[in-house]
Formats: structure tokens, C-alpha cells, sequence
């Protein structure tokens, strides 16, 4: 349940707005002078406000956009709406409202009406934003516009960090690089063109794709279309209707969010096309790509590279004692011993079944044997309790000084292997 203040000293202007706010399931509470709504909301804050135009307070009187201000600039909490009803309705006193913090201005005379739409339609669209999981960005020089739009954004569960000027955003942006999900910037910024930011934003690799609505008071189109070249999403113009607020911000923030949802299917897509998913070492098909690239890399700066082809002696009866679950486990935890074993420069693959390759850029098949050989007692001394003798390993080795062709340093290494094999298992077999 929401909780809204009626503040006013009409007594019909009260009972409307009341019917309509029980209606609709509020929590109500009143006021009937600046002091009392100061008050309540200082001490309970509220979540919707909705004000006669014109206040009296014994002998005087005080307007509701002096009252919005007040509360926007003291007490009042970031997530409380403020809707202002008056009997003078122009252009000009509902802008004044906007200007004011106020994020809806209606007509006494329907303001039954447009209040119950309001509230039905405008802040359920509000609390229906569920795109954004990031805070925002507002950049706006003008102290009760920026208020106003954190308090639309707040209302709508979006965080944000707000700022006067467009140093004080980049400095933050560049010392802290937060996740942000949009950025709202003032057209009119005095120390900084909204250009220059918008450029300088868009220049941080980490908010290239996010979306940037720019806030105009001004209609030029010139300078709209710089903007967008810019990189700019949008626009919209002060003063603006909540609703067209909200429904531009979903927008963006659902696109947004698409996005970042087809940049992680991709990740994801790469990883597959690169990862045996068992083991999360790289597949056989990246491992032949890195094996080229190396190749011409050592041929151009005349280095050595090396191979070690390894594999597990006796892996069948693993699975058939054991079972294929437990032959997994024991693939992945000879994964993870190899990988720790190597250096972060090697490629290690899963080369087949139980079959793994290490790839060692700038190394001797002299040097790789002593490497292999250390990996080899490793995991023979890899402790499974589910098994009665330990797993090992048999390895052959190949540098790329025994032949000009990549195929055939691996072909060298295989049969080597079949040799360890042959020899007895849980051996280096280099020569």
C-alpha cells in the first residue's frame, strides 16, 4: 500500500482528492498548512503528495510551487511524487509547477479524473519499469530539475547519481567506472557543452551502447542532429510529463537490457565454440588455431615451441568399475592439476576422450619433457576415494626443431605416446 499527504485548505478540494486516494487503496494523510506538511514528511516520508495550488494560513497564503520547492530543497524523500491541482491552468503555471519539482499539474475542475488516471496509469507504468538494474546518470544544472528527475527515477525503484555539472560526472565516471544503465544529461551544462560530455562519455569504452537521453528546453535541430551523431538516444522537453518520461526511459532501458542479453548469449556462444565443457579447458579445434598461430609466430622470430600429448593409462576400466560420473569427475580433476602445472602463456586442451595437449611457446622438447614429467607425478599422487589405485599418465614429447610442420610435431608426439604406452605406461617418452 502506498502512502499519500493531501495538503490544502479547501474542504472540497480535501474530500475529492481523499475519495479518489481510498479508492485506489492509499494510506491518507492531511495537512492544511506549509508548517504541518513540513512537518509529517520530515518525520514520515511519503510516497505521493498532491496539493491545492493556493494554501491559506490564517491571514496569508502560500502557493503550492513555493510549498514543492521548499519540500524538494529540505525535506522531502527522493521517492516522493508531488502532483499540484489548481483553478489558474495555462501553459504557463504548469510549467511553473514542472520547474517547481512538481511531476503533474491538473485543473480543479477535473481533477477526480485526472487524478484516478494518473495514479492508475502513470505510476503503475512507474512501477512496472523492470528493465533497469543499474543506477543512472543525471547531469543537470538546474538544483530543482535534477531533483525532479532522481524523484522519477527513485519512485520507479532506479537508483541514480546525480550531478550539477558535466566535470563532476566524468571525474566520477573515470575514477569509478561504475555499471550504468542510462545517462540523462541537461542540454544547457555551464561548464561543459552537452556535446563535450556526451563525447567524452561515449569515448569510455565501457558506456559506448548506453543509451543517453538529452533534457531540452531548447528546439534546435541542428544541434539535435550533432547530438545524435554524437551518440545520443534521445530527447525530450522540458518541462516533461511524467508519463512520456517513463514511457521513453522503458523503452530505452528494454533495449538496453536486449542488449546485454545478445552481448551475453555471444560470450557465452564464444565460449562454447572454444571450451569443452566438461573440463573447461580450450577444445581441439582452438588448439589447432593456437598451434598455427604459434607456428608462424616461432618460424618468423626463429623460436622453439613444444608438444606434450598426455593420456590417461587405463581410463575404460575407470568407467566401467567406477562409472561415467565418476570417470567425469576424474577428467576434470586431471584438467585442473595439468592447468595449474603449466604456465599461463601454454595452451592446454582436451585433445580427445581422456586425451589432453599442451601446447609451450619458447620451449625446448628437452625443457617440455621436464615439465611433462613433473604433471605426470602430480597426478599420480591425486587421491580419489572412491578408487583403489591412484591414475596415471603416459606422455609423449615434440619440439618444433624435429620438423618444419606443425602436423607433423604433433604426429612425432603421438607416436611417442603410443611408445609410453607400450613401454609400460606412466611415463615421458621424449626421444
Amino acid at each position: 500500500m502506498l502512502d499519500a499527504l493531501i495538503v490544502g485548505s479547501s474542504g472540497d478540494f480535501i474530500k475529492t482528492i481523499e475519495d479518489v486516494l481510498l479508492d485506489l487503496d492509499y494510506e491518507v494523510y492531511f495537512a492544511y498548512t506549509s508548517e504541518e506538511a513540513e512537518s509529517l514528511v520530515k518525520d514520515y516520508p511519503v510516497d505521493l503528495i498532491i496539493m491545492e495550488d493556493v494554501i491559506s494560513e490564517g491571514s496569508s497564503t502560500i502557493s503550492a510551487t513555493d510549498l514543492c520547492q521548499s519540500l524538494k530543497s529540505q525535506s522531502i524523500s527522493d521517492k516522493t511524487l508531488t502532483i499540484i491541482a489548481s483553478d489558474n491552468y495555462s501553459d504557463k503555471t504548469r510549467d511553473r509547477a514542472f520547474e517547481a519539482g512538481s511531476v503533474a499539474f491538473f485543473p480543479k475542475e477535473n481533477i477526480s479524473f485526472d487524478l484516478r488516471n494518473f495514479l492508475k496509469n502513470v505510476i503503475s507504468m512507474a512501477k512496472l519499469i523492470g528493465y533497469g538494474k543499474n543506477p543512472a546518470v543525471i547531469v543537470e544544472n538546474d538544483d530543482f530539475q535534477r531533483s525532479h528527475i532522481k524523484s522519477l527515477l527513485n519512485f520507479a525503484g532506479i537508483k541514480s547519481h546525480d550531478f550539477k555539472t558535466g566535470v563532476e560526472a566524468l571525474d566520477f565516471l573515470n575514477e569509478n567506472r561504475p555499471e550504468i544503465d542510462i545517462f540523462i544529461l541537461d542540454y544547457l551544462i555551464k561548464d561543459y557543452t552537452c556535446a563535450a560530455t556526451l563525447q567524452q562519455i561515449k569515448s569510455i569504452p565501457a558506456y559506448q551502447q548506453i543509451p543517453v537521453m538529452i533534457t531540452t528546453a531548447a528546439d534546435s535541430q541542428s544541434r539535435k542532429y550533432e547530438l545524435f551523431l554524437l551518440g545520443a538516444a534521445d530527447f525530450i522537453s522540458k518541462p516533461f510529463d511524467a508519463g512520456e518520461f517513463y514511457l521513453r526511459l522503458q523503452n530505452h532501458l528494454k533495449t538496453k537490457h536486449l542488449m546485454d542479453m545478445l552481448e551475453a548469449k555471444n560470450k557465452i556462444l564464444a565460449i562454447n565454440a572454444t571450451t569443452d565443457e566438461l573440463t573447461g579447458l580450450f577444445n581441439r579445434r582452438f588448439f589447432w588455431e593456437c598451434l598455427k598461430k604459434e607456428s608462424s609466430r616461432a618460424d618468423r622470430i626463429k623460436s622453439d615451441y613444444s608438444i606434450i600429448i598426455m593420456d590417461i593409462d587405463d581410463f575404460k576400466d575407470v568407467n566401467d568399475i567406477y562409472g561415467h560420473l565418476n570417470g567425469d569427475k576424474v577428467l576434470s580433476s586431471i584438467a585442473s592439476i595439468i592447468k595449474n602445472g603449466v604456465r599461463k602463456t601454454d595452451t592446454l586442451a582436451r585433445f580427445g576422450g581422456e586425451e589432453f595437449i599442451v601446447l609451450l611457446p619458447d620451449t625446448s622438447g628437452k625443457n617440455a619433457a621436464v615439465v611433462a614429467d613433473k604433471l605426470r607425478k602430480a597426478v599420480a599422487n591425486k587421491y580419489f576415494d572412491f578408487m583403489k589405485s591412484n591414475i596415471t599418465l603416459s606422455m609423449g614429447v615434440a619440439g618444433s626443431d624435429e620438423s618444419n610442420s606443425f602436423e607433423n610435431v604433433i604426429q612425432i608426439a603421438d607416436e611417442r605416446l603410443y611408445k609410453a604406452k607400450k613401454n609400460g605406461k606412466n611415463q615421458v617418452v621424449f626421444d
